[in-house]
């Protein structure tokens, strides 16, 4: 089926004949989505495909993030069982990190990049935090401090050579941290963490994300705040200058909320993820 007939099938209704637009455009209001006045015209004469304005209807027949929660449950089972601890005797004791992201995209789907599967970490981390934000859970919390005590106590255990160099951030981190809430953990983390400790913290972390979507599962997959955010956000007009503006908007209220280092690129996977059930669009590796 091509991306005429699918936009047809999807809205119920068909181009029709030429100087007719009211009906197409009627059932995208319908659906909170808005086109240009000359969407109808263009499709009809060949002049565009539709793919873009396709993904959109895609979007907004998101009603649940079962497709988003069992991926990324998934991925954290996973991690998981991918763990190890280093060989390095000074850290023997830190689960390890280099290549981890890495392994977990190759053993999700052999075809996923590194990098986008980071990308779905930091949309985790989002996702968790704001909707913990709202929701409050006690026990996803208490397990959440546990393990950031865990974490903590870990990098501050190290040799006196390597201790003000590798610890010192952490440190910092441990004291500036209030000890009760995953938010001001995460806001304080990218505060003092420098990129190259990030990772560090992802083998430890994925014990709290599995248990935050397998509440999810649990509860018939809600719509979380995050979902919500980046389903609405992808409603406005195609054709208008700047459309990926509107994500890294979104990106940044996000940042500003969280401390996460979200951008354009970790709403754009976060999106795919809800409607595909894979951060990657279909057909495309």
């Amino acid at each position: 089926m091509d991306t005429r007939s699918e936009i047809e099938q999807k809205l119920e209704v068909t181009v029709g004949p030429k100087g007719v637009r009211k009906p197409m455009h009627e059932a995208f209001e319908a659906k909170g989505i808005k086109v240009h006045r000359n969407f109808v015209a263009d499709l009809r004469e060949g002049r565009i495909s539709g793919a873009k304005t396709l993904r959109r209807l895609e979007f907004a027949e998101v009603t649940d993030a079962s497709k988003k929660n069992q991926f990324n449950a998934d991925a954290c089972a996973i991690a998981l069982a991918l763990r190890t601890h280093n060989q390095d005797r000074h850290r023997a004791h830190l689960f390890k990190s280099d290549g981890y992201v890495e392994e977990i995209a190759r053993t999700r789907q052999p075809t996923l990049e590194t990098y986008v599967m980071e990308l779905v970490v930091r949309a985790m981390r989002t996702d968790m935090v704001l909707t913990q934000s709202v929701t409050h859970n006690e026990a996803l919390e208490k397990v959440f401090r546990r393990i950031a005590e865990t974490y903590l106590k870990a990098k501050q255990d190290m040799p006196p050579s390597k201790y003000k160099r590798d610890s010192g951030p952490f440190i910092a981190l441990d004291q500036d941290w209030d000890h009760q809430t995953m938010g001001d953990f995460y806001k304080k983390f990218y505060q003092h963490v420098p990129r190259r400790g990030i990772g560090t913290w992802v083998p430890y972390e994925m014990e709290a994300l599995s248990l935050f979507y397998s509440q999810q599962l649990g509860v018939g997959n809600p719509l979380t705040p995050f979902d919500r955010s980046v389903l609405e956000f992808h409603k406005g007009r195609s054709d208008v200058p700047g459309v990926r503006y509107k994500d890294a908007q979104l990106a940044q209220q996000a940042r500003d909320a969280t401390g996460i280092e979200v951008n354009y690129q970790v709403v754009e996977r976060h999106r795919n993820l809800l409607a595909y059930g894979s951060p990657v669009l279909p057909n495309k590796t």
